[in-house]
């Protein structure tokens, strides 16, 4: 999902349970031992971009010219 049409999609998806019900179809098929259906589900923060601002750098500062 990328730019505002991921945006939106995301926050209809949380909306109207699609995450949800996506959840609960895979915990109702996973194996207890088999750890491959969690990793596919999981999201690894590595490869989830911030906003920019979110990073906590200081702002850009004028040089006056």
């Amino acid at each position: 999902m990328c730019g505002a049409a991921g945006k939106f999609r995301h926050k209809r998806w949380s909306i109207d349970g699609t995450y949800e019900a996506m959840f609960h179809a895979v915990h109702a098929v996973r194996d207890e031992n088999d750890d491959t259906l969690a990793a596919l589900v999981s999201i690894d923060s590595t490869s989830v971009r911030a906003h920019q601002h979110a990073a906590g750098a200081p702002a850009a500062r004028s040089t006056g010219g």
